[in-house]
Order: C-alpha cells, then sequence, then structure tokens
C-alpha cells in the first residue's frame, strides 16, 4: 500500500458480476431502492434520523457534470453491501466506506464496513446483540482500511446536504477541498462537507461510483 499522509476528517450483497466498461453504462437501466435518509447503528455508534424510501436508478456516468448540480440519492442493488476480503484487490461490488481523506488525486483512502438495510438489518443487528434504526445497520466487524483503489475517470461522485435530501454531484478534486470544510465558492450557499459515509462502487478494479448517504 503506497504510503501517504492523510488528511484526517472525522468519521463512522448483492455482488455485482464482472463488467466490461460498455456494461457499466448498462447500470442506469437497472431499478433499485434507495434510502434517502438513513440511520447508521453498531454497537459502537449510532445516529437517529427518519426515513424515506425512492425508486432511482443505479450509478451512471451520464449525470450533469457542473459542479454541484442535483442529482440523484446513492442507488443500492440488494439489501447488504458486499463483503470483502481481508487483503487483496477488491471485487467487484458495492461498498459500504468512510471517507478518510487522501493526498492522492486519483485515490480516496476509505475504511470499509458492510452495510445491512430492510429486513437483512434487522437480522444483522440482532447477531451483534444491537437494534437496527431507520432500515440501516452497520456491522463494527469486519473493517479494512484501503487507499489503492482509483477512482475512474468518469466516476459518479456525489455529496449529501445535511439540510435536505438532495445530493450533488462533484469531482473528485472537489471532494478532497470540501472534505476540508472549504468547498469552492460555487457550492451552494450554506453548503457544509459532513463525514457521512459512501457507497462506493468498484468495477474492474476501479471506483466507478463514490455517493455519499446523508444521516443526521
Amino acid at each position: 500500500m503506497r504510503r501517504r499522509a492523510f488528511a484526517a476528517i472525522a468519521i463512522t450483497t448483492i455482488v455485482l458480476a464482472g463488467c466490461s466498461s460498455d456494461e457499466r453504462r448498462s447500470l442506469a437501466s437497472m431499478p433499485v431502492t434507495t434510502p434517502a435518509a438513513v440511520t447508521t447503528s453498531s454497537s459502537s455508534t449510532t445516529t437517529s434520523t427518519s426515513t424515506t424510501t425512492s425508486t432511482t436508478a443505479a450509478p451512471t456516468t451520464t449525470q450533469p457534470s457542473g459542479l454541484y448540480e442535483p442529482v440523484p440519492g446513492p442507488s443500492l442493488t440488494g439489501d447488504r453491501t458486499d463483503e470483502f476480503a481481508a487483503d487483496g484487490p477488491l471485487d467487484n461490488g458495492q461498498y459500504w466506506v468512510t471517507y478518510n481523506g487522501t493526498d492522492s488525486t486519483d485515490a480516496p483512502f476509505v475504511s470499509l464496513y458492510i452495510a445491512y438495510f430492510g429486513e437483512a438489518c434487522v437480522e444483522a443487528a440482532a447477531a451483534f446483540n444491537d437494534e437496527c434504526f431507520g432500515d440501516l445497520f452497520v456491522t463494527p466487524t469486519p473493517t479494512r482500511d484501503i487507499d489503492d483503489v482509483l477512482i475512474s475517470d468518469d466516476a459518479l461522485i456525489t455529496v449529501a446536504d445535511a439540510r435536505s435530501t438532495s445530493n450533488y454531484r462533484i469531482t473528485f478534486d472537489e471532494l478532497r477541498v470540501a472534505s476540508t470544510g472549504v468547498p469552492s465558492p460555487v457550492a451552494p450557499d450554506g453548503y457544509t462537507y459532513q463525514p457521512f459515509a459512501f457507497l462506493m462502487t468498484v468495477i474492474d478494479g476501479e471506483i466507478v461510483a463514490f455517493e455519499q448517504f446523508r444521516t443526521s
């Protein structure tokens, strides 16, 4: 793993089949269920909020390209995010991660967890003698830190607005800036980056979507 001086940031399955670069673009037609606001609950951290559910498209690289353009919220392909090995490359899949900052221009430093939703949330929480709140439970273990998965040039990168259900599309460069607490002047008035978790979609060894979940 490449050595980096990481910026300190405050933080908390359906496995995708192998896809070619052309097949990535077909994800937009996949019907999925998206929680617009969720509650994180684990044996170590709990955050309370209300939950709403809507249907939206899967990650796509055809969203508006301008900084802070409103876009749909995170897209899920199942009732849990994918499991991951303790080391080695990540398989194609969707992963629940916290963003820890980075000094790289092409790869984030993240911590991976497994998140469960709906009925799967109830079962997972019970296994840890905990409760499912807001249809989301994030297990305290396993976890893994990783910093060598590159961001695709046309990846869908979004941040959530704590004041609403809005997500905004940005670039990885803007994420690096906004996460320090000082977003670009083009950010919506009053917007402040919050260390919410992200849904990270990996295809063929690259991050093709990095979508932030609003929790409050």
